[in-house]
């Protein structure tokens, strides 16, 4: 099994870096939290509104984020299935 996972190192370097996009997606929903309350809290509403801007952004940035992990995981996992099955039924 393990030679099967290796078999695309390129790939299964790939999988883990699209595995980890969610920290970054967490972080960026982190600061776009904390830079929300900081308006509030100053109670300027440019800020505010400047903050909520950036916010959809950042939302668009997460949306895409995890599109691209999902997309890359479901098919580097295809593959080792395919290989799975290929090397079941050689015998």
């Amino acid at each position: 099994m393990k030679a099967l996972l290796l078999k695309r190192k390129w790939a299964f370097m790939v999988y883990i870096l699209a595995s980890c996009l969610f920290i970054i997606s967490d972080l960026l929903y982190m600061s776009l939290s904390s830079m929300i309350f900081d308006a509030l809290e100053k109670g300027s509403l440019t800020l505010f509104i400047n903050r909520i801007v950036l916010g959809i952004l950042i939302l668009g940035t997460m949306s895409a984020l995890y599109f691209t992990s999902r997309f890359l995981r479901i098919g580097y996992m295809r593959n080792v299935l395919l290989d799975i099955r290929m090397e079941a039924f050689k015998t």
